[in-house]
């Protein structure tokens, strides 16, 4: 894989960019710093607003969504104990919106743990 540093220098120039960095990497230091449950909350409420605003990403969900539910339910020999099962395609995309981001902005905090 070849690696062409002038395309790289334009691509990371300004103070826009700077700026940028600056502001993630102050969200993700404020994330590893807070309780697990506060950033886990960020990311669940997080989750809801891209449900509402990605409506192509949320279409996509629901499709997966349908073909995972139909493959269980045309599964007898598998038994199903999940809460999310029987739920309707909206709600479980609504689910999985919400646990992603979650998952995400609590993850953030795995970084500054010890590894013992």
């Amino acid at each position: 894989m070849r690696h062409n540093n002038a395309n790289e220098l334009e691509r990371f120039r300004g103070l826009g960019k700077y700026l940028e960095y600056l502001a993630a990497r102050s969200l993700v230091s404020l994330l590893q710093r807070v309780p697990m449950c506060v950033s886990y909350c960020i990311g669940a409420w997080l989750g809801e607003v891209c449900w509402w605003l990605l409506k192509r990403r949320r279409i996509t969900v629901e499709k997966n969504l349908s073909i995972v539910d139909a493959w269980l339910a045309a599964d007898q020999s598998r038994v199903v104990d999940h809460e999310a099962f029987g739920l309707s395609i909206e709600v479980q995309g609504r689910l999985v919106f919400r646990r992603a981001g979650a998952n995400l902005f609590a993850g953030f905090r795995f970084a500054r743990m010890r590894i013992d």
